[in-house]
């Protein structure tokens, strides 16, 4: 994750920090990165519905046609 960085403050328990710290084998100067890493994950990790689409997809599996003349054809493509 490059570019910018912006520092601020955040207000964690001590018992989390530790926690965190214990589980992932680090030491207290690699937090910011592992918060930084949670953070992006949770943002960009597809929920189950999405993962399992893209398993569909992968698989050949074929949803039909989408019909984009006109907003009517459009919605009632998809069922809507």
């Amino acid at each position: 994750m490059e570019g910018t960085k912006e520092r601020i403050t955040v207000t964690v328990s001590k018992h989390l920090i530790e926690d965190v710290l214990r589980k992932t084998g680090c030491d207290i100067n690699d937090i910011d990165k592992i918060v930084e890493d949670f953070v992006y994950s949770a943002l960009h990790t597809p929920n189950a519905e999405t993962i399992a689409a893209i398993e569909e997809s992968r698989a050949g599996k074929y949803a039909g046609t989408i019909d984009t003349t006109s907003m009517e054809t459009f919605m009632k493509s998809m069922g809507i």
